[in-house]
């Protein structure tokens, strides 16, 4: 975002000009957005994109896909366009192919065209999608969250290797009225440690707009039971 330096803000002491406002010094944002998408879109491809920004491998000349929860093979099966199908390759992974050299496979098409034939550590989610309407919103994030966020006692959490991704979520969240918590998370794997970055989100309000407006396919159940258990101890 560039403003001017006589552009005002809402700080801590009131409205002030962003020249007389200083690096960590806290400033007024929206809490929502709103539905600021009209367009519409096609929904097999939506999921399939969001399956594929969670757990998908896209940056060969072929269209992996690694998860071993049959609620959400089933649901990714079933979304495929008819020239192509999964098939198990060896212990999590399964390839979208279409099973011929020379048929040309849609989904891979589909990767390369929407920017996500690339490492997860540089996925984002595709420009187009912040054009849509929030109820195709929905059907992306529902698929990305089944496959890479969990609900624990506190609440929702979402962890990525990109944190462009990771801003982009917490953007379309917004939309809906949840608010998130971003923070930095290493990793340490077989020794190394890798850069992560993580939303958190506890507010019962919130999370009730998670579960009614967006849901997350195979924990839905779960997601559900925390916010019944909110509502108690509210």
């Amino acid at each position: 975002v560039f403003i001017t330096a006589e552009h005002p803000l809402y700080t801590v002491d009131g409205w002030k000009q962003l020249k007389h406002i200083r690096e960590d010094d806290f400033i007024g944002v929206p809490r929502t957005y709103g539905n600021l998408g009209q367009y519409s879109y096609d929904e097999n491809k939506l999921k399939i994109t969001g399956y594929l920004l969670g757990d998908g491998g896209c940056t060969h000349n072929a269209v992996m896909f690694s998860n071993i929860d049959e609620i959400v093979l089933d649901d990714l099966r079933s979304a495929l366009p008819n020239e192509v199908e999964l098939k198990f390759s060896d212990r999590c992974t399964y390839r979208i192919s279409t099973g011929r050299s020379n048929v040309k496979n849609p989904v891979l098409d589909m990767v390369r065209e929407f920017g996500i034939n690339c490492l997860a550590k540089h996925k984002r989610i595709p420009e187009f999608v912040f054009s849509l309407s929030n109820e195709y919103v929905a059907i992306v994030l529902n698929a990305l969250f089944a496959c890479d966020a969990w609900i624990d006692i506190k609440g929702f959490g979402i962890a990525l290797a990109s944190q462009g991704m990771i801003d982009d979520i917490r953007h379309l969240l917004l939309r809906f009225g949840v608010v998130c918590r971003k923070r930095y998370k290493a990793v340490n794997l077989n020794n190394k440690i890798f850069d992560s970055w993580a939303l958190s989100c506890t507010d019962l309000d919130s999370l009730i707009m998670l579960s009614s407006e967006i849901g997350i396919l195979g924990k839905q159940e779960k997601l559900d039971n925390i916010i019944r258990h909110k509502m108690t101890t509210r």
